[in-house]
């Protein structure tokens, strides 16, 4: 099965005259995008791989590039009662503010939850990273999902949560937080995934608005991303 990926332009045609996107609307081209291959990218995608490229993308589906514009995968879903997380942080005034963002969906890609914060602290790309990490780990508990797959983009702080040796850096005692809190779950996994695969999160990390959250409603600010992440 293959089919075109949705571009942003014709999402905000199609709803562009709605003030939110909800996922029931675009279930259909979701599941069918899950399932499919890309034939026509988005400008920022098309971009993000404008050279040669190749590398392991989510659940350890392969990405290759062929010719411009053109990518083929194998990218299977969350298994059946897995929650799917992805999460990124970002820093604002040189350090002085925190964001972190989060978005959660199920294995039909359905929009699950969603989370952005503004946190007034002071620290760097890497605790960000962590902070987001833990807000995701304490959204799946909050929600009590006990199958959770985590994804983000900052193979580092990654790397901290899975390794079985202590760390002495700063955020060290957020990193013993974090494996405590997954200790709780009947499966958990965390996983890398590169910044093109994680936009969504990100784009909701970077927003200058304050503190927000939904569900199943998402904001207009990620809506021409989130087709392109569901369908990862």
């Amino acid at each position: 099965m293959s089919c075109t990926l949705l571009s942003s332009a014709y999402l905000l045609d199609r709803f562009g005259d709605s003030p939110l996107f909800t996922s029931q609307l675009l279930s259909q081209d979701l599941w069918a995008l899950e399932n499919g291959c890309w034939q026509d990218l988005p400008r920022w995608m098309t971009t993000s791989f404008g050279c040669s490229y190749a590398c392991v993308g989510p659940f350890g589906g392969v990405i290759t590039k062929g010719q411009r514009g053109v990518l083929s995968r194998s990218l299977p879903a969350p298994p059946p009662g897995y929650i799917k997380i992805n999460f990124d942080g970002a820093t604002f005034r040189k350090g002085r503010e925190l964001g972190v963002g989060m978005f959660a969906r199920g294995n039909a890609g359905e929009c699950l939850a969603w989370i952005l914060k503004k946190l007034y602290i002071l620290g760097d790309g890497e605790m960000a990273e962590e902070l987001a990490a833990r807000n995701a780990v304490l959204l799946a508990i909050r929600k009590e999902w006990p199958l959770v797959i985590f994804e983000g983009d900052c193979d580092v702080v990654i790397s901290k949560i899975l390794s079985p040796k202590s760390d002495i850096s700063v955020i060290g005692p957020k990193v013993i937080d974090i494996r405590l809190f997954i200790s709780g779950f009947h499966s958990c996994s965390f996983q890398f995934v590169s910044r093109a695969w994680n936009v969504v999160a990100h784009t909701l990390a970077q927003s200058t608005t304050g503190s927000l959250e939904g569900d199943s409603v998402f904001p207009p600010a990620v809506a021409p991303y989130v087709i392109a992440d569901l369908s990862s």
